[in-house]
């Protein structure tokens, strides 16, 4: 009995010392996935798994957008994502996943600031009046470019996350597939085109103060299969966007396809081919055939292809020349956030444009910005 109860105390000691070396986590517990939902700027619930990663050796964040469909759906928990997931936080990533609004567990709503919003109420089939749950297949297809913001939320979630050294949000990652790369395209060209107010918080008579673009702590885009398209809208902008993340702003960007999809393999040959038109330099933008496949988007990570490893590979390449960007603290919250345009030298050719007041938990995307060049009538 004396014996035992010294190995339990040894046992106790033990575990307190591990406990106190991974942050009040057990051994094996801290890499948990967690459930975790953050809210947009119009009220939607988003669901989501977070892959932690205390002291991961990339001091890097991977964000992961799903595909979808209005017919067939889509979340974040189909088609291998969570084991994608699970194989960059084991190589040190910190990795975050979620359903975008109406798919998946996506779907509860705070009605009254939801349904105030012009968008929400013009373009979506309310089932009976200011419903608290949306499902996307009451969107319609003028919508889905709206997904957007939930991108923009879930940084925001980042942003937080990295205040409480959860994670390091100066070198962030998307990878996208079929339009949910579409719509993480168009969020990354937003980023390279807003910034934060430097201002302390309550100067709210000062000028503002910009920070430099929230785009310089992209650390690289990957996308399968991406979409020409947002439902059956044809996205005439996603060559500008990507040029303007991938070649104005020097992010890297892999397009990855099934080798025997001929759409895929010409839609990434262009846009490289753009994104590769300028002065700089880009040896770590380019495209992947993914074996002899006709799979697409979010199916090109089966298991019997080589997507992962090349993936896993290609950040590591692209985490190895980027070097570990120094942790910095967001304020995200706290902050207000401009929109500016800027020339190829950096200096900026317009007035700033208020986008997030200091103290909102999070942004919105304005869509007729990113729109307004590529003769599409933006939603209101």
């Amino acid at each position: 009995m004396r014996i035992l109860a010294r190995t339990s105390l040894l046992t106790g000691l033990v575990a307190l010392l591990l406990a106190a070396l991974t942050g009040g986590k057990a051994s094996g517990q801290a890499n948990k996935p967690e459930d975790v939902s953050f809210n947009t700027f119009d009220g939607v619930e988003l669901k989501g798994t977070l892959y932690p990663n205390p002291g991961g050796k990339r001091k890097a964040v991977v964000l992961l957008l799903h595909d979808f469909d209005s017919k067939k759906g889509g979340s974040s928990d189909k088609d291998n994502w969570p084991d994608l997931a699970t194989t960059l936080q084991a190589d040190g990533y910190v990795v975050l996943a979620f359903d975008f609004r109406g798919f998946g567990k996506s779907t509860d709503v705070n009605p009254t600031k939801f349904w105030n919003v012009s968008a929400n109420k013009t373009y979506i089939k309310a089932r009976g009046k200011a419903p608290a749950t949306i499902n996307q297949k009451d969107f319609r297809p003028a919508y889905y470019p709206f997904l957007v913001n939930d991108i923009a939320a879930a940084k925001a979630f980042l942003d937080r996350l990295n205040d409480q050294k959860g994670c390091n949000t100066s070198n962030t990652i998307v990878v996208g597939a079929g339009q949910g790369a579409t719509l993480g395209a168009m969020w990354m060209a937003n980023e390279c085109r807003r910034c934060r107010d430097k201002n302390a918080p309550g100067l709210v008579f000062a000028p503002p103060n910009l920070d430099d673009p929230e785009g310089k702590d992209l650390a690289a885009g990957v996308w399968l299969s991406i979409s020409p398209r947002i439902e059956t809208r044809n996205i005439s902008a996603l060559g500008i966007w990507l040029y303007e993340v991938g070649q104005k702003n020097k992010v890297p960007m892999g397009l990855a396809f099934g080798k025997n999809d001929t759409r895929s393999d010409n839609l990434a040959t262009d846009l490289v081919k753009r994104l590769k038109s300028g002065k700089n330099e880009l040896k770590l933008t380019g495209k992947e055939a993914i074996e002899k496949t006709t799979l697409s988007g979010s199916k090109l990570l089966e298991k019997s292809l080589r997507t992962e490893k090349w993936l896993k590979d290609y950040l590591n390449l692209v985490m190895e020349a980027r070097g570990n960007k120094e942790w910095r603290e967001r304020e995200g919250t706290k902050r207000a956030y401009y929109y500016v345009t800027r020339d190829r030298k950096g200096s900026a050719t317009s007035r700033p444009v208020l986008n997030k007041k200091a103290g909102e938990e999070a942004p919105s995307v304005d869509l007729g910005r990113q729109f307004n060049f590529a003769g599409f009538t933006p939603l209101p």
